[in-house]
């Protein structure tokens, strides 16, 4: 019998302990998971960030992470104390802990093997003579995104065209112990079955699933709503996440947090009505 992997936030946030690595993708940020590790009061989190998520600027603004790496290419105000080491090698670094491998070629600049030598290091070349630059695989200990689609059974499904351009990246979640995804709807084994190829990673590898419409936001979700720029542009300047923070942690839950937001105006950000398709 194919075991049902459907909870609540608290319960799927209740898995990741203090101190554990968290990795968290741009584009699919699960919003809802975040209220809620903020909610549980989570410390001591090291997030790997491909790319600037607003998820990393505000576990960071509320004193949840002591350690991140962002995945972007400069030095960023977004996220304050963030390591920037470059999309393609923290994308590398995800990549050689799937493929079990302890470091992944690549191209680090000299100031990430002065800044973080654990991770960084010059090595002798395998073919050939002198050396290169190599970047110490990444095993974190949980992965947490947004997806548009998935069953009781953790079966999850990206919404093309704009989701699956970004499969490669995303499944790169498996370099987790723990897959976390929060999911727009809640669909039929049925549904998944008939839109198989939109299927992102193998359900034996996603621990559990939450159903959080709109668990995105304030950011977009591409198929499903725009990104609400007035309290995106107020949450990224001066105190602003901090703020945010603490609107998040004035609802009980993410239900109380969209009635806060009204209907009306989770109806003016969104692009697709049809749900599932």
């Amino acid at each position: 019998m194919k075991k049902k992997k459907l909870v609540t936030a608290e319960q799927a946030v209740s898995l990741i302990q203090n101190g554990s690595s968290i990795v968290l993708f741009d584009g699919y940020e699960p919003m809802s998971l975040i209220q809620e590790l903020l909610r549980q009061n989570k410390r001591r989190l090291c997030l790997y960030s491909c790319g600037l998520t607003f998820a990393a600027a505000l576990l960071s603004a509320g004193g949840a992470a002591d350690d991140i790496l962002a995945g972007c290419d400069s030095d960023s105000r977004f996220i304050p104390g963030a390591l920037c080491v470059g999309r393609d090698i923290l994308h590398a670094q995800l990549a050689a802990a799937v493929s079990e491998s302890d470091y992944a070629a690549a191209e680090v600049p000299e100031r990430l093997l002065e800044e973080a030598p654990e991770l960084y290091r010059r090595t002798c070349r395998v073919f050939g003579t002198g050396t290169q630059t190599a970047a110490a695989a990444l095993h974190p200990d949980v992965a947490v995104l947004h997806v548009a689609r998935a069953d009781f059974y953790g079966n999850i499904q990206l919404a093309p065209p704009a989701d699956m351009r970004s499969a490669d990246v995303l499944c790169l979640a498996r370099a987790a112990k723990t897959v976390i995804v929060s999911a727009e709807q809640i669909v039929s084994d049925d549904a998944i079955r008939m839109n198989a190829l939109r299927g992102l990673l193998d359900p034996e590898a996603v621990t559990c699933v939450v159903e959080a419409p709109y668990g995105a936001h304030p950011t977009a979700f591409a198929t499903r709503y725009r990104a609400d720029t007035a309290l995106l542009k107020a949450a990224k300047t001066g105190e602003g996440s901090a703020a945010f923070v603490q609107r998040l942690l004035s609802f009980p839950d993410w239900n109380g947090y969209l009635a806060g937001l009204g209907f009306e105006r989770l109806i003016s950000l969104t692009t697709n009505r049809r749900g599932e398709s």
